[in-house]
């Protein structure tokens, strides 16, 4: 069998899934609300997906030795920043089932899975405007033009659904 690039340590993920629970709890925190939207959030945040994307972030600041507690804010925040994604595709796609269970806005409605999507967005740059050790206004440049590539590929989808609808229809 082929040998990897690179050889990656054990120690890499291990030390990272260490913190992932307080990744867990900044996202909790940062989305908490009352009324069917807190619950919704919780509802959609109980579901844990891999979280890869958190995980991969604070294996690579631990190996650069990065600040810990400004890694663990930014993976809350990128990992929020998927959830919305996840959110407002579903509703989008009309999919109705996630992770083997009924997607938000099936459950809670459309308004409650739009605005849920929104709150997980605003959610995340709040978590970076707290990050106190890092140069905020640049990371903050570069997670708002990647929210925006994110929102124009979902608009993208959008079109070509409509488009494939479309031409059903004749």
């Amino acid at each position: 069998s082929p040998k990897p690039v690179v050889d990656v340590p054990h120690h890499f993920w291990q030390n990272a899934r260490l913190h992932l629970p307080i990744v867990e709890q900044l996202m909790t925190d940062a989305v908490e609300t009352p009324g069917t939207l807190g619950e919704a959030a919780s509802y959609h945040l109980s579901r844990e997906g891999k979280r890869w994307r958190p995980l991969f972030l604070l294996a690579v600041a631990g190996e650069l030795r990065c600040d810990l507690e400004a890694a663990q804010r930014v993976a809350a925040a990128v990992e929020l920043l998927h959830n919305a994604s996840l959110v407002h595709d579903d509703l989008a796609d009309r999919d109705a089932m996630r992770r083997g269970q009924e997607t938000v806005w099936k459950r809670f409605g459309m308004t409650t899975a739009l605005n849920l999507g929104d709150l997980f967005i605003t959610a995340s740059y709040l978590l970076l405007a707290e990050i106190q050790t890092a140069d905020v206004r640049r990371l903050t440049a570069i997670f708002a033009a990647s929210t925006r590539e994110i929102i124009a590929g979902h608009g993208l989808e959008l079109d070509a659904a409509c488009t494939s609808s479309l031409r059903m229809d004749e």
